[in-house]
């Protein structure tokens, strides 16, 4: 199944084309009194833009919380009365930054457009062969299997674009697939790094804070991050926990001050970091000097 089309005008995004196609449909009712039914229902059917369409990303693993470059490789394949298509547009979960576009042998001429999740590719003139297509882009990944999709559109169709599929594009990579995967180990956090050792508080605008960066990996769900600082006596000095964290990067900062707003006394503190994951809770710890 698709994912649900919840409001009319809804851009297709179920894969295409296809010799037959399944609908189900959820009606709800707000009032009690009332029953929802369907009185008619229409499907307005274009012919395809390609009548086939291979794509896969390389490379098929990336160094989480680093930003990589990929190539979206695509092979369509094209007759009868498919359309052809002058617009490549990439969606993901992640933020994406168009590099560069080679169709066959040659870079294509094209403008880029930045859209709400991803980037779109207009050509200056309709592609009808089945040369490959490369797309490069730039990401950085912080959940597994993240997917990168691939849609063919066509100036003429108005808003009909179409789903590339994954599959074997090119024997020049050894991939099949466009979803990019993380290190296979148990990991949640990655590049916990403090932007010094030392926070002097004395207001002097040197020092008067710290930065507490880090990567959240592979969280599913919205997931407690607790990042708490404690003394060496193991009583709680300040949280600067995220309620409902996902996987993404993370910069926090602490003021050498408690939960009250008082400064701490100089010494040493203990920050914790942890993530509860899916199947099981990793925990970091860093040391911070107070002094001023």
């Amino acid at each position: 199944w698709s994912s649900p089309y919840n409001a009319s005008g809804d851009l297709f995004r179920s894969p295409s084309p296809r010799q037959y196609g399944q609908i189900e449909v959820l009606l709800l009712s707000e009032d009690p009194d009332v029953t929802p039914a369907i009185s008619a229902l229409h499907l307005n059917v274009e012919s395809p833009i390609a009548l086939r369409t291979q794509g896969e990303v390389y490379p098929r693993q990336a160094t989480p919380g680093q930003e990589e470059e990929f190539t979206y490789f695509m092979r369509p394949v094209f007759g009868g009365e498919s359309e052809g298509y002058d617009r490549l547009t990439i969606s993901a979960s992640v933020p994406v930054e168009f590099v560069g576009l080679t169709i066959g042998d040659e870079v294509a001429q094209s403008e880029v457009e930045t859209t709400e999740d991803g980037f779109s590719v207009a050509l200056s003139s309709e592609v009808r062969t089945s040369n490959l297509v490369a797309l490069t882009f730039r990401s950085t990944l912080y959940q597994n299997q993240t997917r990168f999709d691939l849609f063919l559109g066509n100036s003429r169709l108005a808003e009909v674009r179409q789903l590339v599929d994954p599959g074997d594009a090119t024997d020049l990579i050894d991939s099949e697939t466009v979803s990019v995967a993380l290190p296979v180990n148990n990991d949640l956090v990655a590049n916990l790094v403090l932007s010094a050792a030392v926070v002097t508080p004395n207001g002097d605008g040197v020092g008067d804070e710290i930065r507490i960066d880090f990567d959240a990996l592979k969280l599913q769900t919205p997931r407690p991050l607790r990042v708490e600082v404690y003394d060496l006596a193991g009583r709680q000095v300040r949280d600067l926990g995220v309620e409902a964290g996902l996987a993404q990067h993370y910069n926090l900062a602490w003021d050498g001050r408690d939960s009250q707003g008082n400064l701490v006394p100089p010494g040493s503190y203990l920050m914790r970091l942890e993530i509860d994951g899916d199947s099981r809770s990793q925990t970091a710890q860093r040391l911070i000097s107070v002094a001023y």
